[in-house]
């Protein structure tokens, strides 16, 4: 699930298929599925860092979706790369409750 969710952001990235849209939302099912991962393995020193890492990274691609939200919502068609104001809150939103 990683190795997919990494690769299908790589190809979001390469393509330049809604980019603002799809990378975010790849790198957050990529971190969905590592701290799905951390739950069911025993703590260890070296995970707590990780948790905290991941966690940053959560806030940062929530913030993110929001701030192209409100980009889109300012646009006059109210999308952003023809992609519309709901899929950038919806994702921002799931990121920051992650």
């Amino acid at each position: 699930m990683i190795v997919t969710a990494l690769l299908g952001t790589s190809i979001a990235a390469v393509s330049g298929v809604a980019p603002a849209v799809n990378i975010p939302t790849g790198l957050l099912t990529a971190y969905l599925v590592c701290t799905a991962l951390m739950t069911v393995r025993p703590p260890t020193p070296r995970s707590r860092r990780v948790s905290i890492g991941l966690m940053v990274l959560a806030l940062v691609i929530g913030l993110a979706n929001c701030t192209f939200g409100f980009e889109a919502l300012a646009s006059p068609t109210a999308t952003l790369e023809r992609v519309p104001v709901f899929s950038y809150f919806m994702f921002g939103a799931i990121a920051l409750l992650a």
